[in-house]
């Protein structure tokens, strides 16, 4: 909830020295590649050097989930299919990663976190030569919402309906 959606429309087509201090709307952090470097094309930004990881840190302590649009671009910025590695790390130190098979741009992929986020980096799972680790739309929020299983649903459900006929039951037998 009260999520904030860093599009990377105001960066300029071309070579960018980072980090890059940047706003998800009220949430703050940055965003870097390796070597001091990152390239801004199509409205995305992307590691300026062939196939190096896009790291995200100096988050508002407030951030506790991260998503966004984790992709592979070729040398002009138009879309490849990769298979990509997301590795994060929480405040705490506990960490965690997840591989995104055949990334697309049209795929989301978000992660929560407790107590929030001190890293989050993008990279390919095997050196792809002519690609670059690419995303847009990085979305930042603050809490983590849950949404229960159907089963645990169904199952207050019944409860409800438990304590509604107990309930009606003892009326009827306080008017008789």
């Amino acid at each position: 909830s009260n999520a904030g959606t860093d599009t990377f429309d105001d960066l300029v087509f071309g070579y960018l020295s980072s980090p890059l201090s940047r706003t998800a709307d009220a949430y703050g952090y940055t965003a870097s590649g390796e070597f001091g470097s990152v390239f801004a094309k199509n409205q995305a930004l992307s590691g300026y050097y062939n196939a190096t990881p896009l790291v995200f840190d100096s988050f508002d302590p407030s951030v506790r989930g991260i998503g966004g649009n984790f992709y592979g671009t070729n040398p002009i910025g138009q879309e490849i299919v990769r298979d990509l590695r997301i590795n994060w790390t929480e405040v705490g130190g506990a960490t965690g990663s997840a591989t995104l098979t055949g990334a697309t741009k049209a795929q989301f992929f978000g992660v929560a976190s407790g107590g929030g986020f001190t890293k989050f980096e993008v990279s390919f799972v095997q050196y792809a030569d002519a690609a670059y680790t690419t995303v847009d739309n990085v979305v930042l929020g603050a809490a983590v919402t849950t949404v229960p299983e159907p089963s645990t649903c169904a199952l207050m459900a019944a409860g409800l309906a438990a304590l509604g006929f107990v309930s009606r039951r003892r009326r009827r037998a306080l008017v008789a």
